[in-house]
């Protein structure tokens, strides 16, 4: 399984907006905080706008934020808005020369990618940003001597 840079990129700004929690955050803020190409986290930025799970405002103090509760947001709904899911599209393999192999090809991926599909749906944006925050904070590890 492939997961893309633009949807590693995508769930980081993503987690740094939930964070946030509701305030308006620019892409230059998000950028220069990840070490992320600005013009980059644009194009990320713009998929998941038209994917509604981000909105937008104009102007001075503008800058973005989740369009909904970060509960509402899987990790479904950003890879999916980002990238056509986790397998390459499937193609035609020996459609000409043995029809019942490249449907079996085809219909095992499709059955692959639903599952990953219902497996990224169980993951919420806030339970990541929630483990993020305890690692930061140092509440992730526990040692027993």
């Amino acid at each position: 399984m492939r997961i893309s840079a633009k949807c590693r990129y995508g769930i980081a700004a993503l987690i740094t907006l939930c964070c946030r929690e509701n305030e308006l955050t620019s892409i230059l803020k998000i950028s220069e905080e990840l070490l992320i190409s600005k013009i980059y986290l644009e194009q990320v930025f713009g998929k998941l706008k038209h994917a509604g799970v981000i909105a937008s405002v104009k102007g001075a103090q503008g800058g973005y934020r989740l369009a909904r509760a970060a509960s509402e947001i899987t990790l479904a709904d950003i890879v999916y808005a980002l990238d056509d899911g986790m397998s390459e599209n499937s193609y035609e393999t020996t459609a000409e020369s043995a029809k019942e192999i490249d449907s079996v090809i085809s219909d095992t991926f499709t059955r692959l990618d639903a599952v990953i599909k219902e497996k990224l749906s169980e993951i919420s944006l806030e339970s990541l940003a929630k483990k993020a925050s305890e690692r930061k904070n140092g509440q992730a590890y526990m040692f027993y001597i």
